[in-house]
């Protein structure tokens, strides 16, 4: 089979589309909406598990404890690389490979329902999220 080029900008459409992350949430920091705007996959960085970037910088980090289902968030002010809040046992997060890969490290899909607090920070809300890699 010879392929034609330039490829039809429909189906470069439908490539990236299925590729790029996609991020639904309706969680609050602090009683603030938490607009998460991207995902990468815990893989790489050697936890299982998922980051959240916010539209403002900061980002919310999501590890399963253990694999047992049960979440912990690390808390990340904008432009800060060390956590700035760890929490608990902080709700369910769900979490599977996906088919696709990129270098090796395979995407990730799930969902986390949140709710802690630890006196300073308070997470609460849903979040699902698909393609982060």
């Amino acid at each position: 089979m010879k392929i034609r080029w330039p490829v039809p900008a429909a189906l470069v459409v439908a490539f990236s589309l299925g590729c790029s992350a996609q991020v639904a949430s309706n969680l609050t920091v602090n009683g603030a909406h938490f607009d998460a705007i991207d995902c990468s996959s815990g893989v790489p960085m050697g936890y299982s598990g998922v980051e959240l970037d916010g539209a403002d910088g900061s980002r919310l980090r999501l590890v399963s404890e253990n694999g047992s289902g049960k979440a912990i968030v690390h808390v990340f002010a904008p432009g800060v690389i060390a956590a700035t809040a760890t929490l608990n046992d902080c709700g369910t997060l769900e979490i599977t490979q996906q088919n696709s890969e990129i270098n090796g490290v395979k995407n990730v899909k799930g969902a986390a329902t949140l709710s802690c607090s630890d006196g300073t920070h308070t997470i609460a809300g849903d979040v699902t999220f698909e393609n982060c890699h």
